[in-house]
């Protein structure tokens, strides 16, 4: 990993107060406010209701020429502020489509699908602006909650650092949803009027809107001339593993977020100009954020400026982050910083929140910071051009190793339950039982796997989990337990979660969403439990991790980008062991709505790679992979199964999905310095439908036909971001110990793309490197690199 100056050379931004940069931020640092009665249709009827509402014309007139937006205004939202941030960047596309061209979105809210109980996929706004604008490097859709788009931002800047992407799209995007503010309403926390962070503090409004930042390495920016408009210095995450919904009320979470970000920078609390802070308006989310500050700087937080813009504009959630930190680069360009609008009361003495209007000052270093449900906290910092005169270049080479696996699948709890499952070589599927599936075409699937009445956490805890949450918590303790490590306990600072979900929590969401039809239906519970990182929060809560957490949830692909992650952060030295917890759900609504868009197989029998494939059958699964840096094993005497040689992936632009999984399978070798003569295995994504042509094309077209090729679906199912950790629990074996599982039913392979399938299982196999694949079709692909130790 290169250490490299990562800047921002363009911006684009609409909420409540502009449709521009420029507009939003002259009546942001005039003091006007956004937050109004709302007009939205969704909301009229409702009494009292205070929105950061986006004007329809702004969307509209803002939209790129020929725009698919699918008539879903999240994804027009996205496509505005991306093409802002494009134009004012000056690339000109046309030049570098030989560049790995990536693109991360933080968002927190999935768009409801036109019937209820139903959801579009939650990439969706992040594929139609890959797809508009041709960017085909790496797609990742992060859902930290409210800390999104701050996250999304950092993990951009490693992807920069770590050569997956040369340059990068990075922001966020949320609209305004009914269920939402009705779930914020049963947790008590929406203010009978606008808000007014840091003084009255008496609840939130929400907003929308959606902001994006290009990066890319300083040098790059030089080398066509780029202005540059702020260097992205350093950003922390930390996790609180303390409650769902509430902060840590002592602050340290938070505090862990942005010591590491300063750290990181190379700065100190000294050097900061200006703290762009969380502000919700909540009493609790405002009081920990005092005492964290304070902490912080000590004496000095009366004198370092400090304001909520989300007074002006309404909480827009994942989306909020990327807006603030576009916030942060106007002040270092225009030399002021901006208000806390709707300021009550007199200014306290101890604090300088800025109240009112903007005023002029030398903003050369900022922080923005950003917390969330599931206790996900970021910290984010910038700096003028020019102010850090750090070295051109340092590089890491940390070796991150395989010490524990944990699953919950259709073949029972555990790896010994896996492993037994896969000599066998017969499938988990079976018929449904917990619904009426036949009106689906088909009345088989995976189911999840029955969990014991022992409970894995603190009863308390264990009580309020959906069963997807525990299906969570009990791969991770399994990990855990599998490396030899305590499953809590203290000390645990630099131990965190990357977590992997394509639907995330959808039976849970899907329940309120109907449950919220009626005025007593829903519980501000299941609004907290319907969060995409929800489960992720839980286990840090259960299992007391406290590093750097995020969640991933880019379908089906996930597991695979997730992994990309966890190497970032263990590399950089943000973490020294992590979690990476992959899972998905199975439900009567997962198969409602892929029904409509997949080839399910009426007979319940799954032929991935053949040529009378018909179809494939969903499931259920959870894997956890505990990864932990070569000395950290060493030092404790632990044993390794693996160590990751690379991961690579890639966005499919306009159904290239062949050409994508190709390109995406060379850079792995390239950038891992493998030959493709030594891949002893591929564990593929192949699902028994028509699209693994795709893939089979990619890997012909690198490989050729002595590759040995399995294809784990077909003993599990669909199980989406889980397919893809259990294909890299199955790179991961087969280097470890030589287990391989068959491709069941597989008569008639494709003539087109032969190999070497394997058939049947097989224990001893001499496999020294073997790659996982994972998609998420027409939208990702992803590969991982596992090599013996």
């Amino acid at each position: 990993m290169k250490k490299v100056p990562v800047v921002i050379t363009g911006i684009g931004v609409i909420n409540a107060l502009g449709r521009n940069k420029d507009e939003y931020w002259q009546n942001l640092v005039d003091g006007k406010s956004g937050v109004r009665l709302a007009t939205d249709h969704e909301f009229v009827g409702m009494e009292g209701v205070y929105l950061g509402e986006v004007e329809d014309e702004w969307v509209a007139e803002g939209l790129p020429e020929g725009a698919d937006t699918g008539g879903v205004r999240m994804n027009a939202l996205a496509l505005v502020a991306a093409k802002q941030a494009l134009e004012d960047s000056g690339l000109d596309l046309s030049t570098i489509a030989d560049k790995e061209f990536g693109m991360v979105v933080g968002q927190c809210q999935a768009t409801a699908g036109p019937t209820v109980g139903t959801y579009l996929p939650f990439h969706e706004a992040t594929d139609k602006v890959a797809n508009h604008f041709g960017l085909t490097g790496p797609r990742v859709l992060i859902s930290t909650a409210c800390a999104a788009g701050g996250n999304a931002v950092g993990t951009g800047r490693d992807m920069l650092w770590d050569g997956t992407a040369d340059i990068v799209l990075a922001g966020g995007v949320d609209d305004l949803q009914k269920g939402s503010h009705l779930g914020f309403e049963l947790l008590g926390a929406i203010s009978d009027e606008p808000t007014a962070p840091y003084s009255r503090s008496d609840g939130l409004s929400l907003g929308e809107g959606a902001a994006f930042l290009v990066l890319e390495t300083k040098a790059s920016a030089e080398a066509r001339g780029a202005k540059i408009l702020a260097e992205v210095a350093g950003y922390g995450l930390s996790a609180d593993a303390y409650h769902a919904t509430a902060p840590d009320p002592t602050g340290k979470g938070p505090l862990r977020a942005v010591r590491r970000a300063l750290v990181e920078a190379d700065l100190t609390p000294e050097d900061v100009s200006y703290v762009n802070g969380h502000g919700t308006g909540t009493p609790t989310n405002d009081r920990m954020e005092r005492k964290a500050m304070r902490s912080f700087f000590g004496e000095r937080v009366r004198e370092v400026p400090m304001s909520a813009t989300k007074a002006a504009l309404g909480h827009s959630l994942g989306a909020s982050g990327a807006i603030e930190a576009v916030t942060c680069v106007m002040a270092i360009q225009n030399g002021v910083v901006p208000p806390t609008v709707n300021f009550h009361g007199e200014a306290p003495e101890d604090y300088d929140f800025i109240p009112h209007k903007g005023r002029a000052a030398d903003v050369q270093i900022t922080l923005s910071n950003n917390y969330a449900f599931g206790g996900n906290n970021c910290s984010l910092v910038l700096a003028k051009p020019g102010r850090l005169n750090r070295a051109e270049e340092t590089t890491t080479d940390r070796k991150i190793l395989v010490t524990g696996l944990g699953v919950v699948s259709g073949f029972g709890l555990g790896v010994d339950a896996w492993r037994e499952g896969v000599a066998k070589g017969e499938s988990a599927i079976g018929k449904i039982t917990s619904f009426d599936a036949a009106k689906y075409g088909t009345e088989f699937g995976v189911e999840p796997f029955p969990l014991g009445a022992k409970p894995l956490a603190a009863a308390s805890l264990w009580r309020h989990l959906a069963g997807y949450g525990r299906q969570a918590l009990a791969a991770t303790t399994f990990a855990f337990q599998d490396a030899g490590l305590k499953t809590n306990g203290p000390g645990r600072e630099n131990v965190g979660l990357i977590f992997a979900t394509g639907y995330g929590p959808i039976e849970t969401a899907v329940e309120l969403m109907i449950g919220m039809q009626s005025p007593e239906g829903a519980s501000a519970l299941s609004f907290a439990n319907a969060t995409v990182n929800a489960a992720a929060g839980a286990v840090c809560q259960a299992l007391t991790l406290r590093g750097p957490t995020t969640t991933i949830a880019s379908g089906g692909a996930s597991a695979l980008i997730a992994l990309d992650s966890a190497l970032q952060l263990l590399k950089t030295g943000h973490a020294d062991r992590l979690v990476l917890l992959a899972i998905d759900d199975f439900c009567e609504a997962v198969m409602m709505e892929r029904s409509k868009h997949d080839q399910l197989s009426a007979e319940g029998v799954v032929r991935p790679y053949d040529q009378d494939r018909s179809g494939t059958v969903l499931g259920s699964a959870a894997v956890a992979i505990l990864l932990e840096a070569e000395e950290i094993v060493e030092a404790r005497g632990g044993k390794a199964y693996a160590q990751v040689g690379g991961v690579a992936h890639g966005g499919v632009s306009h159904q290239q999905d062949a050409a994508t999984a190709e390109r995406v399978l060379k850079n792995l070798l390239s950038r891992s310095g493998t030959d493709a003569a030594e891949i002893g295995l591929v564990a593929g994504s192949g699902t028994g439908a028509d699209r693994d042509d795709a893939e089979l094309a990619g890997l012909s077209s690198v490989f050729g036909p002595e590759l040995n090729l399995t294809a784990p679906k077909s003993l599990t199912g669909e199980c989406e971001a889980a397919s893809g950790g259990i294909n890299m629990l199955t790179a991961i074996l087969a280097v470890a110990e030589g287990v391989v599982p068959a491709t069941a039913n597989l008569t008639n392979p494709s003539s087109q793309y032969p190999f070497a399938h394997v058939t049947e299982p097989k224990t001893g196999a001499d496999v020294n490197k073997a790659i996982a694949t994972a998609t998420t079709p027409s939208a990702a692909f992803g590969a991982a690199l596992f090599t013996s130790v």
